[in-house]
């Protein structure tokens, strides 16, 4: 496993992302914790998730303090990046797969279910009992069992208590918000992010150490550690341009579905120094032609802040 991780570090860091997600950390296990008890051997599973971690922190070029590790451990729809531990999964890996071939097991040897006796599996229950307060009612199933597990991590472990915390975990739940960890990273399509980008993205999410605190060229605030003024800073280097690649986004999106489409119109509204960021060139609906503004709101700006 060192070594298959070691590999992933010469490659770039969406790239490694991605693969140890989907292909190199938990898939990798996922027979032997369905299929052996796991559980009982807690400093194994510790010294994988510390593996883990520490290929992650390498990979994204992080420091990941507990509460960002385990939100980085959560799915990505509730909020984290979707790097499961080991000692979270393997008791739902291995209740499902336990449940699921008692009707199978019970044709083989001709034994009503209730008889079955299927190896470490009155431990594994009995350990599930003293950790968490319910079972699920579809038990043949892992993802009912990892729900469980997941929401008390939520419950216990996510509690925080700055504004700017609050307000980024719930916006990083938010639907939608976590889709672009999913894509599969492709330069030919367009879904590669650059390896400081990516580090950048990964460390917003998680409210990771970023940069050094230093004054802003703005004059008006300084850049803390966490990189967020420069996130609404009005002379941050590049909005136009990040406005301008947005725009382009819809119009090609338009114009992939027939939709032809003018970027920054002139002449619509009697203030010449407004205009809106595009607009169809055949109606949309109902004989009246889109119009759209490309808006990125910042959720951790100050004066969005003031709400949490």
């Amino acid at each position: 496993m060192k070594r298959m991780f070691g590999r992933l570090k010469q490659l770039n860091s969406h790239v490694a992302y991605f693969l140890l997600k989907n292909c190199f950390n938990i898939p990798k296990m996922t027979y032997v914790l369905r299929t052996s008890p796991m559980w009982k051997f807690p400093d194994y599973l510790n010294e994988i998730d510390r593996e883990i971690k520490s290929t992650l922190e390498s990979l994204l070029n992080l420091k990941l303090n507990d509460s960002q590790w385990d939100q980085t451990t959560l799915p990505i729809k509730y909020g984290g990046i979707g790097i499961r531990k080991a000692s979270d999964i393997c008791l739902p890996a291995f209740l499902s797969s336990a449940n699921s071939v008692k009707p199978l097991m019970s044709d083989i040897l001709n034994v009503n279910e209730a008889q079955l006796v299927i190896g470490h599996l009155n431990s594994a229950l009995s350990t599930w009992e003293n950790k968490y307060s319910a079972e699920p009612d579809t038990k043949n199933i892992q993802k009912f069992w990892d729900e469980i597990v997941i929401k008390q991590v939520v419950e216990q472990k996510m509690n925080f208590t700055e504004s700017v915390d609050i307000a980024r975990f719930k916006a990083v739940q938010a639907e939608g918000a976590g889709t672009w960890l999913d894509a599969v990273p492709s330069k030919q399509v367009g879904t590669l992010i650059e390896s400081r980008a990516f580090r950048i993205c990964i460390g917003l999410r998680l409210g990771c150490t970023l940069v050094r605190s230093q004054p802003c060229i703005c004059g008006v605030a300084s850049v803390d550690e966490k990189g967020l003024h420069s996130l609404s800073c009005q002379k941050s280097v590049g909005r136009f341009s990040r406005h301008a690649s947005l725009n382009n986004v819809l119009k090609r999106a338009l114009g992939a579905g027939g939709i032809p489409c003018q970027l920054e119109p002139v002449g619509l509204t009697r203030d010449v120094n407004l205009r809106p960021d595009g607009i169809s060139i055949v109606p949309w609906e109902n004989g009246k032609h889109l119009i759209w503004d490309a808006t990125c709101t910042d959720t951790l700006a100050p004066s969005n802040l003031q709400y949490f």
